[in-house]
């Protein structure tokens, strides 16, 4: 991530404590900006976590978003973008992710149609399989648990493995049956851990 031109006091400074809560408060921002990107909930977070009144967060979230240093689309799309390329994933969990960060609805539908190209299932799960391919060997049985953890359809997976590892596919090249996704399934829960699940290193999340 690009760090922004912009810098801010530090508050740790000597009479930093004698300024205002929202100097302090936008100079804490800023330094957290100049980090990574962040989305307006995931800003506000950082700044309640470091004491700082509701209203003081708010008016200077409101004031950072004038100056379009806080932009939730423009979080959306570094975010997909990122994980498109870092950690791959069916785009209902990239949107699970998003809405998980305060983004609206209707941005990140936006953000993911611009990016539609990049977010297009056969090209994410390709991707994804080649990942785990490198890390988790070719036990095909073990790559469709790893991949439905990513969100990934059925047919997108089996199509995948039928390119990867012809030896995974039926005789007839048709999908295996036992295999479907259940899509109430939780996508944290599956047994095997993820050797790319610490990976991330774009814009980030709020926790």
């Amino acid at each position: 991530m690009p760090e922004r031109r912009r810098s801010a006091p530090d508050s740790s400074s000597p009479g930093a404590e004698e300024q205002p809560p929202e100097v302090r408060a936008r100079a804490r921002a800023l330094r957290v900006l100049a980090r990574r990107e962040k989305s307006r909930r995931g800003l506000g977070l950082s700044l309640t976590r470091a004491g700082f009144a509701p209203e003081v967060v708010r008016g200077v979230l409101d004031e950072l978003q004038r100056e379009g240093l806080v932009d939730d689309l423009r979080f959306c799309r570094l975010y997909l973008g990122e994980q498109a390329r870092m950690r791959p994933r069916s785009a209902r969990m990239l949107r699970h992710d998003l809405r998980r960060e305060g983004c609206d609805p209707a941005v990140i539908e936006q953000a993911m149609s611009r990016m539609s190209e990049d977010l297009d299932e056969t090209s994410l799960v390709r991707a994804a399989a080649r990942k785990k391919l490198r890390t988790a060997g070719r036990d095909p049985e073990r790559l469709r648990r790893l991949l439905r953890a990513r969100g990934f359809s059925r047919g997108a997976i089996e199509e995948a493995l039928r390119e990867l590892l012809p030896a995974a596919a039926g005789s007839d090249g048709s999908p295996d049956p036992d295999h479907d996704l259940d899509p109430d399934s939780d996508p944290d829960s599956d047994p095997d851990s993820d050797p790319d699940s610490d990976a991330d290193s774009g814009p980030g999340p709020s926790s």
